[in-house]
């Protein structure tokens, strides 16, 4: 093969390669013209995907949601005197507020060493969470998360 059968061969093939930039640029600019518009036209939706909506959960659903919800924060009191303790939880209250968080969870003990076997940080603190306005839903969560130990709150905003 001499030098002027490789240098026809070599412009035969750059000949080509620019033929396919110019047949990639026109795919470029073809894809350019594709909208959203002339998509729907060209594949419109069927019937069902227009009518389909996600419907609201009503309240019963959203109680259910907050209960089966693992809290987001947790305070433990064991130890505090009433008076401490109502302290510490509107600390806190006011941190989880900032912070958005939607349910809590406060072990204030079962009162198993208090002298009338009742726990007082129980009862001061689920009256101190009812005073409040930004909280909703109160309860006690499962035996394995606490029981009667402890208190979970939902937060409204």
């Amino acid at each position: 093969m001499d030098f002027d059968q490789i240098l026809k061969q070599w412009e035969n093939s750059c000949n080509n390669n620019s033929s396919n930039k110019k047949s990639k640029k026109r795919e470029d600019k073809s894809r350019e013209d594709l909208t959203m518009k002339s998509l729907l036209e060209m594949y419109p939706p069927d019937e069902d995907s227009l009518n389909q909506y996600t419907p609201k959960p009503t309240e019963r659903q959203k109680r259910r949601n907050y209960r089966r919800m693992k809290p987001q924060e947790t305070l433990d009191l064991h130890g505090y005197t009433l008076m401490s303790a109502i302290i510490e939880l509107e600390d806190f209250l006011n941190r989880c507020k900032k912070r958005r968080i939607e349910k809590i969870l406060i072990i204030h003990g079962k009162g198993l060493h208090s002298p009338d076997g009742d726990s007082i940080l129980r009862k001061g603190i689920i009256d101190k969470l009812k005073t409040l306005n930004f909280i909703g839903e109160i309860g006690h969560p499962s035996e394995k998360e606490g029981g009667a130990g402890a208190t979970w709150a939902v937060l409204k905003y």
